[in-house]
């Protein structure tokens, strides 16, 4: 959780819109007393966000007097977007030192066409290995979720280009969400473009997520989808 602090603060705020929304979740959780405020300073982020996910479930205000409370949907989608911005800032840390991942390589090695590799894990580092050692072929975004997405390209949304519309070999499948997907209300789901481009795609730096029906555009506001959490 320090690690997390660290980067949201960062020096000076080098990131306002993350700065401020450290300052809501630091604020909602000074706010908080007994078994609630236990539970939010546990240093383990898997715990505070299993006890929000709860809470928001039930709109259950834990915090604040009767007139002046804070709901804690909105703590945990500030919560939420701090998590974020920092698994961004280690992911491009990461692609820049590959061999950091050197010990998860010959296990991913061993995959085979049609296997899947199941995880609770919130960051990309199954996937992007898997993309950097075999290509698009065996792991991209658009098949390597267990569903499928379309992808656009360039200020026209020109569909991607035909040979990279292929079946991922191994599928990735997250049983937590995972870092970069978005709520996108009635249309359910998207992936942020900087997500794209954090997994080291150098054929996805233009790219958007798209469902069939109509384009997707995160802003910087847009509410991650889920996050890693002890509940299923």
């Amino acid at each position: 959780m320090e690690a997390v602090e660290t980067e949201a603060e960062g020096p000076s705020g080098k990131n306002l819109a993350v700065s401020e929304d450290w300052k809501k979740w630091q604020s909602f959780k000074d706010s908080a007393h007994g078994a609630a405020k236990t539970l939010l300073c546990d240093p383990n982020p898997e715990v505070v966000l299993s006890f929000l996910d709860l809470c928001a479930e039930s709109d259950t205000q834990v915090a604040g007097e009767a007139d002046e409370v804070t709901v804690a949907k909105d703590a945990r989608v500030s919560f939420l977007r701090c998590l974020e911005y920092f698994f961004q800032v280690k992911h491009i840390d990461d692609s820049n030192n590959r061999w950091r991942r050197d010990y998860l390589r010959p296990v991913l090695a061993n995959l085979c066409s049609g296997d899947s590799v199941i995880t609770l894990d919130w960051d990309t580092t199954i996937e992007r290995t898997l993309y950097e050692d075999g290509g698009w072929d065996r792991w991209n975004p658009v098949t390597g979720y267990g569903f499928r997405k379309e992808l656009r390209q360039g200020l026209d949304n020109s569909p991607l280009p035909a040979e990279l519309d292929v079946a991922s070999k191994i599928q990735v499948l997250k049983l937590h969400g995972s870092v970069g997907w978005h709520d996108a209300g009635a249309i359910s789901f998207t992936l942020a473009t900087t997500f794209l481009t954090d997994l080291s795609f150098a054929t996805m730096a233009s790219c958007s997520s798209r469902c069939p029906t109509r384009l997707l555009r995160v802003s910087a506001l847009s509410i991650p989808l889920c996050g890693p959490t002890l509940l299923f």
